[in-house]
């Protein structure tokens, strides 16, 4: 091989793997860990305690509770089956607590991580992306403690926000992962404040997803449904695995869905097999319920049941 090739080669790799040293304009981990905690610790509303509580009522009930990406793909009638999900907004650092917790008991979970966050990296004022590379040691460790990493998929920020080509930049991403010797199966749709004021889901972006041609934003429509999810580098899509309940502490506070259940009321409920939204019947939800509640939801669950709980770290570890 022409030693120009082995020195871009290099290059290439460099720029992606490890540092040991700080980058230039960067604070190293410790830094970084500092400033978040600054800024984000405060807003934990849920104790480690409580965490260990749910893990020790998840084991009681010998359920089988794994990352999504072996969840997906396992089925037992006779099993309870808990897939476990995290996205990580603001606090990877949490994150990184949780997942050492978790390992203590044998379980295993899904780290959704978002590169749109300022934790993970940012545009500069050329608009070119700069990651927060210190970080890499961070995701490295959650990751060969036996969790899975995913990608918390904000592109409609990226896209319209930033004006990149969001196929390509997740492209980048998944590279960047792979060089770390970091495996992403899947991604989740992050509901960031563009998604909601565009009233279009991140996972519109796929092809498989889309329920519009295009989203408006600023004056200006942008495709939707631009290529299939593999195309992007993705196995699966959270959002669309096969479960029937769902627990999750958007917002600080616990929602309980049963998708088995439907009730008749004034809302929407979206029928994910079908691709299709049906008027005047909601799926069987509960709303701003009690710790209390979850454990109690938890025992109870049933042979048969398929439960995703999802949480985010920066609500975790009030002391």
């Amino acid at each position: 091989m022409p030693t120009k090739l082995l020195i871009t080669i290099g290059v290439i790799i460099s720029l992606f793997t490890k540092c040991d040293k700080q980058m230039p304009d960067q604070p190293n981990l410790l830094e970084w860990e500092v400033e978040i905690r600054k800024n984000h610790d405060k807003s934990a509303v849920f104790t480690y305690t409580q965490y260990i509580e749910l893990l020790k009522t998840i084991t009681k009930k010998s359920s089988i509770a794994l990352p999504l990406y072996q969840f997906k793909d396992t089925f037992d009638s006779s099993r309870i089956i808990i897939g476990m999900r995290h996205d990580v907004d603001r606090h990877p650092f949490k994150a990184l607590e949780m997942s050492k917790i978790e390992k203590e008991f044998n379980i295993y979970s899904t780290y959704y991580l978002l590169p749109t966050d300022k934790y993970y990296g940012n545009i500069d004022n050329n608009y070119d992306f700069i990651r927060m590379y210190c970080m890499i040691d961070l995701y490295k460790e959650i990751f060969d403690m036996g969790h899975e990493i995913g990608i918390h998929n904000d592109l409609l920020t990226v896209m319209l926000e930033w004006g990149k080509d969001p196929k390509r930049f997740n492209q980048n991403e998944l590279f960047y992962f792979s060089v770390n010797e970091i495996d992403i199966y899947g991604s989740t749709s992050h509901g960031s404040k563009l998604a909601i004021e565009t009233n279009t889901g991140n996972y519109e972006i796929f092809k498989e997803f889309n329920k519009k041609n295009f989203v408006e934003y600023n004056g200006k429509e942008y495709p939707l449904g631009i290529d299939f999810m593999k195309n992007f580098g993705f196995e699966y899509e959270g959002n669309y695995i096969d479960h029937n309940k769902f627990l999750y502490d958007v917002g600080g506070k616990w929602t309980y869905i049963d998708y088995s259940q439907k009730v008749v009321t004034n809302l929407i409920y979206f029928d994910f097999e079908n691709n299709e939204s049906e008027p005047d019947k909601a799926y069987y939800r509960r709303d701003d319920i009690s710790f209390d509640e979850v454990i109690e939801i938890v025992n109870d669950l049933k042979p048969g049941d398929r439960l995703i709980i999802l949480t985010h770290p920066i609500w975790w570890g009030k002391e």
